[in-house]
């Protein structure tokens, strides 16, 4: 982890102070966003259970697999603020619609993310200039159930556009401005139940982007190249008894770019605990990052809290700070 580190501060120290530097060092920023936008979102009801992806199906599921074992139509909201110490504030907002095509046998997904941020500080370089971000992606899930047992399902992103934005200390314009158009994106899941009680699931994404940066700190001119970003996630989960659920996941990100990789990986675990019929509690970690929630089902509608300390702490921590997020979430299905 810590070579990692060094490599993105190292990145950072090129983007604000304008050190001696090549061009994949200015480029390099525009992944920042990536964990927090759509290839990284989840449930609220599993970002209170440490983050989890793959392994327990839910409304608005991340894993396309789970696409074939729908019943019913589902309509999924979601918004969340993170908080960082260094002033950056992202806000996420996220809706998706669901519904079978052959109930129980396959069905779709369709949704929506739109992330965008209040101006904050790079904490580790005292007196640089402050940087804003944002990224709106659609995603298309398709899911197919092969057996009793096995679910496979695909997922694309044809719409997805990113932006870092490092504000100008002097008028003139922006000190640097990066943007990323994806040229292809899509999402491979899968999910397994391997007994009553435990299920697998596993969550791959390859995304591959074209990166352009201008602005003060390049002298005016334009320097672009293309990206590969992907990421690979596998879990299981366990009922342990009708209130109790239990699970955890192993994921690892990686970025690739004129020639050089830069990514992050490590475990969630979390538990979840039914209180009384219709009332859940959930607890988990985040690669070291603590989170919990709250659930409320009543009918149709379900109303559902997390709350996460230090989201993706080991990407953004040492360019933001530490940072708090408070994530709400509202579904109907019928």
């Amino acid at each position: 982890m810590q070579p990692y580190r060094a490599c993105l501060l190292l990145c950072l120290l090129v983007l604000c102070l304008a050190a001696a530097g090549s061009s994949w060092a200015q480029l390099e920023a525009y992944a920042l966003t990536h964990p927090f936008a759509l290839p990284g979102s989840t449930t609220t009801r599993l970002q209170g259970m440490g983050g989890m992806v793959t392994c327990i199906p839910d409304r608005g599921f991340p894993n396309p697999a789970y696409a074939g074992l729908v019943t019913e139509w589902q309509a999924t909201g979601r918004y969340s603020v993170t908080e960082f110490d260094g002033g950056v504030a992202l806000r996420i907002a996220q809706v998706s619609a669901a519904g079978p095509l052959r109930a129980g046998r396959s069905g779709f997904q369709i949704t929506g993310l739109r992330l965008d941020s209040d101006p904050g500080l790079v904490l580790s370089l005292p007196g640089s200039p402050p940087c804003s971000v944002g990224e709106w992606t659609v995603g298309l899930h398709y899911g197919q159930r092969i057996s009793d047992r096995l679910s496979l399902g695909l997922g694309v992103s044809p719409c997805f556009h990113n932006r870092v934005q490092v504000l100008g200390p002097a008028p003139g314009g922006d000190a640097l401005r990066t943007r990323a158009n994806s040229s292809r994106g899509f999402r491979l899941g899968a999910t397994y139940l391997l007994c009553p009680r435990t299920r697998f699931g596993a969550v791959y994404d390859n995304y591959d982007e074209s990166v352009t940066a201008t602005g003060l700190l390049l002298g005016g001119a334009t320097i672009a190249a293309d990206t590969s970003s992907k990421a690979m996630t596998a879990g299981v989960s366990h009922q342990i008894s009708d209130r109790l659920l239990v699970a955890a996941e192993w994921f690892q990100m990686t970025t690739d770019i004129s020639g050089r990789s830069f990514g992050d990986s490590g475990w969630r675990a979390g538990l979840e605990a039914l209180l009384d019929e219709g009332v859940s509690l959930r607890v988990g970690d985040n690669d070291g990052s603590f989170s919990a929630g709250v659930g409320v089902e009543s009918g149709r509608v379900s109303v559902r809290y997390a709350y996460l300390r230090d989201w993706n702490n080991d990407f953004v921590g040492p360019i933001w700070g530490g940072s708090k997020t408070n994530q709400f979430e509202a579904t109907y299905h019928w």
